[in-house]
């Protein structure tokens, strides 16, 4: 399944959506406009965004928004009941954006045995899930999920195709208002640690490019914020590849947010 079997009109759509959605400014802006572009063009009897953030080892659903039926129990969902569940377990798990139907991972006997189907998505009239996880870095940053009873039926694979256009873009997007709304990221452990950063011999301008990537910004929005080339940033991150021993920026994420 690929994105080059959309439609002239879906393409259309997409192509509108990306560029409402990077017309946005601000978190709840940008919530209200994915939810609102996201339904019109695959229909749904609910769909939810949440923010994901990590909280002692766990993945915690935040920043919830919706359009379509009410979630009456939400709360009961944010509940520890459930964490153990295999239609949640995805959560963290992606190291790149990712979208699925729940029917695509798991039998229909099985989901209709857990107790999040059962007391959860059945209690809503809920039969049919489609999801979206948003990565950046590594790091699953906000999650999507579309919700149809038995009235619209399974989620086609145009609808897949539709959202894994998308998706990409979502994560770009989303990663930017995060950073500039100050929801992300928490302060780097070694960041904090003046010490390990002395025994690395990291320059002050290498520090403040890493704080900066801490801050999941790419080379362009670095060298945009220093006054300084692209081709200098990578400069940088280079030495500190050598003096950190990491080879990708996927590492240097892990060693940001390692302790001692």
């Amino acid at each position: 399944m690929t994105v080059d079997s959309l439609s002239e009109r879906d393409w259309r759509f997409a192509f509108d959506i990306v560029y409402r959605l990077n017309s946005t400014e601000g978190l709840d802006e940008f919530r209200q406009t994915l939810l609102k572009m996201v339904n019109s063009v695959i229909a749904s009897d609910q769909i939810m965004f949440n923010l994901v953030e990590e909280q002692d080892g766990d993945f915690v659903y935040t920043g919830m928004d919706y359009i379509g039926m009410k979630p009456r129990l939400y709360e009961k969902f944010q509940s520890n009941l459930y964490n153990d569940e295999n239609t949640l377990l995805g959560v963290g798990a992606y190291k790149d954006t990712t979208v699925f139907r729940d029917s695509d991972l798991l039998s229909k006997e099985t989901l209709l045995e857990s107790k999040l189907y059962r007391e959860i998505f059945l209690e809503h009239g809920f039969r049919y899930v489609m999801r979206a996880f948003f990565v950046q870095s590594g790091r699953t940053i906000g999650a999507l999920g579309l919700f149809r009873g038995e009235r619209l039926g399974e989620f086609a694979d145009r609808d897949m195709r539709v959202l894994k256009m998308l998706s990409p873009h979502i994560t770009q997007k989303l990663s930017r208002v995060l950073n500039c709304s100050g929801h992300m990221p928490r302060k780097s452990p070694l960041l904090a640690d003046h010490e390990r950063i002395r025994k690395l011999g990291l320059t002050p301008r290498e520090v403040e490019i890493l704080e900066h990537i801490a801050k999941h910004l790419d080379d362009s929005e670095i060298a945009e914020r220093l006054v300084i080339s692209p081709y200098t940033v990578k400069k940088h991150l280079s030495n500190i590849y050598k003096k950190t021993g990491v080879s990708s920026r996927v590492k240097l994420h892990l060693l940001l947010d390692s302790t001692p």
